[in-house]
């Protein structure tokens, strides 16, 4: 999920660089692991929360080494002003957080401690709240998505060829993005309104721009009567509709509320679905991301639950891990202080866009509880049914690759899908000589990531704050596995 802009910030003079290479502002605290006590159980639980420590042994050094310098490496790129990365053991042996960049323009230098705006890895919370439904009885995967919300929202919300088919969406077609729903903020609506086909369009001389104001629908329309979202850099003149992504009106106009009914709106109306649910038996399942899906699955959960999703997040989900650091953008949690959050970045220019944010739910999280709480999920330390973690997991469906300009920003192929989780290996004949090992987790379009590497046991964690950043985890966490194998890091028992 993206931002707009909200505040406009000149970007900061670089840091002169400090003893490791990296700007002088950037943390990562060593200690040997005899020194640190851990608590038996959660190697993640320290005293006063000091998440900066690393466990290191005599045999991790190297790697650590390596991972300062790929730090290093990420904060010098042009377009990143701050970054953190972040690597964990399996079995607690060893833990590395390090951070740069400045937490705002002039303001303190970022720490290992400091939170960040993750992005989609959001849905793994999303999708780890709704297995817990499931474990309770309260949701089924076969739940059929009209049974529990009303048609306000339902009704017309996926319909292809003249045909609604939003009645043979479940859950598991939502958390799978097997649904075809249209993304609410990445897809640009098409040429031709909604029903109608552009064979019909030229059949009676008209053109999709030669659409007058009283053949739209309401929400094609400004305020003031003209076509588009309010005008602002890039919007369709008067009289034409507003074709650009939602993303693209955020990022001229600024911040604004976004509730389900707009998310609803805009899908029903302005966009097109890109093909019918799939049947999830078949032998090939067609998916394609969609920020849709998600945010129809947290107004399930909230309908199901009858409070705000942020409230059973935190029940489910962020109470139990005591994750601390963690909260829904907006909804500070009782009892514990709002930490300042990273700056968020598009390109130069720093945007702030905290009601958007609220309105659909994103997180903010340290490192450290992104470690912890991905570690949990995989461990047992939140499935009460480890069938829960394998039910994610049971089976991979691969992106294809659209050529649309929407598909350009979103995951795409090699990766493939679970149920809220994602998969990603290079393909073998990228890395012939030197195959890189597969990682299961999620990433966000702030260049965030969050994975669990199983053949070397090994969790990794990373954000840089920057919206044009979306692609950048999947050139870089492959360079991080390679710095593990080489440091000899190995395979662990059974892996």
């Amino acid at each position: 999920m993206l931002p707009g802009k909200g505040g406009r910030g000149k970007a900061p003079a670089r840091s002169p660089k400090g003893p490791s290479g990296g700007p002088s502002g950037g943390r990562a605290m060593l200690l040997p692991a005899t020194s640190f006590p851990v608590p038996e159980g959660d190697p993640f639980s320290h005293p006063g929360r000091r998440t900066s420590v690393a466990l290191v042994s005599g045999f991790h050094r190297q790697f650590v080494a390596r991972l300062e310098g790929l730090l290093d490496q990420l904060a010098a790129r042009k377009e990143v002003r701050t970054a953190v990365l972040g690597v964990a053991s399996g079995d607690g042996g060893f833990r590395w957080i390090g951070a740069r960049g400045e937490t705002v323009p002039g303001g303190d230098a970022m720490t290992p401690e400091t939170p960040w705006f993750i992005a989609s890895i959001t849905k793994l919370f999303i999708a780890a709240t709704v297995l817990r439904l499931v474990e309770d009885g309260a949701l089924t995967l076969e739940d059929r998505l009209v049974d529990l919300l009303p048609p306000s929202v339902t009704g017309g919300l996926h319909v292809l060829g003249g045909v609604d088919r939003t009645d043979q969406i479940t859950v598991e077609h939502l958390l799978a993005h097997a649904s075809g729903l249209p993304d609410y903020i990445e897809d640009f609506p098409p040429r031709s309104p909604r029903g109608v086909r552009r064979s019909e369009m030229r059949s009676s001389g008209m053109s999709p721009s030669e659409m007058s104001p009283s053949e739209m629908s309401p929400s094609e329309m400004s305020p003031s009567g003209t076509a588009g979202d309010g005008g602002g850099p890039g919007a369709a003149p008067p009289g034409l509709p507003d074709r650009r992504s939602l993303v693209e009106i955020l990022l001229a106009e600024g911040d604004r509320d976004w509730t389900l009914d707009d998310t609803v709106q805009r899908v029903r109306e302005r966009l097109r679905p890109h093909f019918p649910p799939q049947d999830l038996s078949g032998r090939r399942v067609r998916v394609r991301y969609s920020d849709t899906n998600f945010h129809l699955l947290m107004a399930l959960v909230a309908a199901r639950e009858g409070q705000p999703f942020h409230q059973v997040l935190e029940e489910r989900v962020l109470v139990p891990l005591k994750l601390d650091g963690t909260w829904v953008s907006g909804h500070p949690r009782p009892g514990i202080p709002e930490t300042p959050v990273a700056a968020l970045w598009a390109g130069d220019e720093r945007v702030e866009f905290p009601r958007f944010f609220r309105s659909i739910a994103d997180l903010n999280a340290t490192a450290g509880d992104l470690l912890r709480f991905l570690m949990a999920l995989e461990q047992g330390g939140l499935f009460r049914d480890p069938g829960s973690w394998r039910r994610m997991q049971a089976r991979w469906n691969r992106f294809s690759q659209p050529t649309d300009r929407a598909a350009l920003r979103q995951p795409s192929w090699p990766i493939e899908y679970g149920l809220g989780i994602m998969r990603f290996q290079l393909p073998r004949f990228l890395t012939p000589l030197r195959p890189v090992p597969t990682v299961v987790g999620h990433t966000g379009s702030t260049g965030t990531w969050l994975f669990h590497c199983p053949a070397l046991d090994l969790y990794l964690v990373g954000g840089l704050s920057q919206i044009t950043a979306g692609p950048l985890p999947f050139r870089f966490v492959p360079k991080v596995l390679r710095a593990a194998q080489e440091s000899g890091i190995r395979n662990p028992p059974g892996a």
